[in-house]
């Protein structure tokens, strides 16, 4: 056999051959915890021991398994997929069309210190800023991406974020780019 392109050949190929997933149904499990003043469409599948905070907002066609977390003011864009244990921090925001695998985290505090003044430690400093996901980004299993310490940790549309990566805290990553395991960015 001979293609013009070999890898887009056998991507065709392999995708005759993949699993379809069992479509998911729209709905909250009755284990999941939803803040009454939250924004849940009803085209959404919250799946079992999620939670979603105060004026926090899924939208149409997102899907949340088991034990996922937005915090409060959070959106997560329609059409987005967060797999088991994924944490989305307060203020921060999910476009559309994005897939976070299990154990992803947005939105935790930057590691940020300094000196005490009396030389026996250090002192934390606050981040008071969020992380802003583009559309269609995609993020691997155990992968962090930390909030800004002001204005937003930021990562472009269509970019690709494989497991086990760090994405520090003020890091701006642009459109469709592609982050390899392992890697930490600050």
């Amino acid at each position: 056999i001979v293609v013009p392109n070999a890898d887009l050949a056998l991507i065709k190929l392999l995708e005759l051959f993949a699993a379809r997933p069992e479509p998911i149904k729209p709905g909250v499990h009755p284990s999941s915890v939803i803040d009454p003043s939250a924004t849940v469409s009803n085209l959404a599948s919250i799946g079992p021991h999620c939670f979603v905070g105060p004026r926090a907002s899924v939208a149409e066609g997102c899907v949340l398994h088991p034990n996922v977390t937005v915090e409060a003011d959070a959106s997560v864009g329609r059409g987005t997929i967060l797999h088991p244990c994924v944490v989305i921090g307060e203020r921060c925001k999910v476009g559309q069309a994005c897939i976070l695998y299990g154990g992803v985290v947005i939105g935790a505090d930057g590691f940020g210190y300094r000196p005490a003044p009396d030389g026996r430690g250090v002192i934390k400093i606050p981040h008071l800023g969020n992380v802003v996901l583009g559309d269609a980004v995609e993020i691997g299993a155990n992968s962090c991406v930390d909030r800004a310490k002001f204005g937003s940790t930021s990562i472009g549309s269509g970019t690709k974020i494989d497991n086990l990566c760090q994405i520090g805290h003020n890091v701006t990553i642009g459109r469709a780019c592609i982050i390899c395991g392992m890697c930490g960015l600050a």
